[in-house]
């Protein structure tokens, strides 16, 4: 099946199918920083924020060097599984153009029970003249960051990056080093992890 078939029967599902009715349960579960497990994984990490459910956003950051490209923000849809019955969120779709690609991701939860692990699937098709071929990537993300949420310190983080990309969340949310992550004022969260 060629890939402009696929895009064209995912987008066509993204788009033909947004929800304007009722709420699904559990929504909220989505909200937040996810960080990706793997130190070179893609993507590195994932902000998604919204009031309620309709006003859901994506924001993406691969890897990139020397810093993580940022993908930029698409509205995030959330679904149902199984029919128009369905009452919990277990999944959601987003669909942006970046100028040279066309990108789709789906995000659903490895375990919907605990909805500790989010994995995301990202799909990209080249729509300029590179020659490069369409690509999917698997990324497993874990929530570590939740600003307003229990006490953090440096051992609750797997790697410097992950750290630091909570450190910049609450930065960004204008929370400031809510959990003294940078404790010697230099912008650099948890410096030991990158030992």
């Amino acid at each position: 099946m060629k890939v402009g078939v696929v895009f064209g029967v995912l987008l066509t599902l993204l788009v033909g199918t947004v929800a304007s009715g009722a709420s699904l349960e559990g929504w909220e579960a989505f909200l937040g920083l996810w960080v990706n497990m793997l130190p070179d994984g893609s993507p590195t990490r994932v902000i998604i924020e919204g009031s309620d459910q309709s006003s859901l956003s994506f924001r993406g950051y691969g890897a990139c060097i020397p810093t993580d490209c940022d993908w930029g923000s698409a509205p995030l849809w959330i679904y149902g599984e199984g029919s128009v019955d369905a009452t919990e969120a277990t999944m959601g779709v987003a669909y942006w153009e970046s100028g040279f690609s066309e990108n789709i991701v789906t995000i659903r939860f490895q375990n919907p029970v605990s909805k500790s692990v989010l994995i995301v699937d990202h799909y990209t098709r080249f729509t300029d003249a590179s020659g490069r071929p369409s690509y999917h990537t698997i990324g497993y993300l874990r929530s570590t960051c939740d600003c307003d949420g229990p006490d953090l310190d440096c051992k609750d983080f797997l790697s410097h990056a992950e750290a630091q990309a909570c450190y910049d969340y609450c930065l960004d949310m204008g929370y400031g080093d809510v959990f003294g992550l940078d404790r010697d004022g230099d912008g650099s969260a948890c410096e030991a992890l990158q030992e």
